[in-house]
């Protein structure tokens, strides 16, 4: 895989989950308990996906979750989850 084909999918998996943090943020704002655990999967599913995009192009295991995760936390602290 060329590196701009896997620059793209990197991008694709970053936008994946960044919509999947838009619906556990949308999620969150009602009360239906199902529709968050299914959003919160999703982002899970999402985060894993960019992981292993990472892992493919040869980073670690460890790294790549660990650039997955801080990709996203800074989405996951501003919920106003009350």
């Amino acid at each position: 895989m060329s590196n701009k084909t896997i620059e793209e999918a990197l991008e694709n998996a970053q936008a994946i989950a960044t919509e999947a943090m838009e619906a556990v943020r949308a999620a969150v704002e009602g009360t239906d308990r199902d529709a968050i655990n299914g959003a919160a999967e999703d982002l899970e599913n999402a985060t894993r996906e960019f992981a292993e995009r990472r892992m493919s192009e040869g980073m670690p295991r460890e790294q790549a979750f660990e650039l997955a995760a801080k990709r996203l936390s800074a989405d996951v602290m501003n919920l106003n989850i009350e």
